[in-house]
C-alpha cells in the first residue's frame, strides 16, 4: 500500500504525503517546468499502487459530504482546482503510481512554499485559495464535483 497523499484547503491549497517514519518529501513540486506553455511545477511521482480516492467537504453547520468515494483505475486523471486560477493535476499511470503537478495560469504562476513540522513536510500553493472543483476521470468514469457554497473545508485523499 502506498503512502497516502492528502490535498486540502487550510487557507491555501496544501499537499501532504503521509509517509510513516519518513519525511514525505515531494520537492519536484517546488521546481518550475522551464519549457511549459502554462506555468507549472515539475512532475512528482509517488510509487503506488494507488487504488482509492475520497473527496470530503464540510459545510458551515458541520455537515460532512463525500461526493467522491471510489476506487482508482490505471489511466485515471483529475484536476483539483482552487481559487485564483491555481490547480493540481493528478494522474494514475499504468503501474498505478501517482504523478502530481501544480499548475498556475498564464500571467498567474503558482507560488509554492514548503513547511516542516515534527519531521514532516507539507507543500502550500500560497497564492491558491479554497478548493472549488474536482474534475476528470476517476475509476474510468467522468467526475465533476463543484464544491458547494458555504463549504469551509475540502480534502482529497489518495491511497
Amino acid at each position: 500500500m502506498p503512502d497516502p497523499v492528502i490535498f486540502d484547503d487550510g487557507g491555501s491549497t496544501r499537499i501532504r504525503r503521509l509517509e510513516p517514519g519518513g519525511f514525505g518529501a515531494m520537492d519536484n513540486l517546488m521546481d518550475p517546468e522551464p519549457d511549459a506553455r502554462t506555468p507549472q511545477s515539475k512532475a512528482e511521482t509517488i510509487n503506488g499502487p494507488f487504488t482509492y480516492v475520497k473527496v470530503l467537504s464540510i459545510d458551515q453547520t458541520g455537515v460532512v459530504s463525500t461526493p467522491i468515494d471510489v476506487g482508482l483505475s490505471s489511466g485515471d486523471n483529475f484536476t483539483i482546482s482552487s481559487e485564483n486560477s491555481q490547480s493540481v493535476s493528478v494522474n494514475i499511470d499504468a503501474g498505478r503510481h501517482c504523478i502530481i503537478r501544480v499548475r498556475g495560469s498564464v500571467g498567474n504562476a503558482h507560488q509554492m512554499d514548503s513547511k516542516e513540522f515534527n519531521g514532516k513536510r507539507r507543500y502550500l500553493v500560497t497564492n491558491a485559495g479554497l478548493i472549488q472543483h474536482v474534475t476528470g476521470t476517476i475509476n474510468g468514469t467522468s467526475q465533476n464535483y463543484d464544491v458547494p457554497p458555504n463549504t469551509i473545508y475540502t480534502t482529497v485523499l489518495l491511497k
